[in-house]
């Protein structure tokens, strides 16, 4: 399978990126957005959005996850992350990744993804 972001991860060394242990997701699937329909950083993995982040993150597992999106399996998990990361960040949380909520469906010739995690809000990463 060829991915979207396969010149980040050869340009950041990120071997084995996407883990083995990802699979075909056909799915509805959540994400953070801005309210702006035409925000450049709307449905941008976490290291690719501006202001970059790349370098804040220095293990290959973490900078292999940040290349893919971030979503989630249930809008209650969605929102329930949104109000904790609000809470850590001060509020800024929402100027990172937006302060609304879309959901996009996913097929399985779309990407693999992980599974979703139930401890952390039914988060899963995904790569296109």
């Amino acid at each position: 399978m060829n991915f979207k972001y396969q010149k980040a991860f050869d340009k950041h060394k990120l071997t084995g990126c996407p883990p083995s242990g990802y699979e075909p997701l056909g799915t509805i699937a959540f994400c953070f957005v801005s309210q702006a329909l035409d925000d450049p950083n709307n449905f941008l993995p976490a290291l690719l959005i501006q202001p970059a982040r790349v370098n804040s993150v220095n293990d290959l597992a973490s900078k292999c996850a940040g290349f893919g999106l971030s979503l989630f399996q249930s809008p209650q998990g969605a929102k329930a992350k949104f109000e904790e990361m609000m809470e850590k960040t001060r509020g800024n949380f929402s100027n990172l990744v937006g302060d609304h909520l879309a959901g996009i469906a996913l097929n399985k010739e779309d990407g693999i993804g992980s599974q979703q995690n139930m401890d952390n809000f039914s988060h899963f990463t995904f790569h296109e």
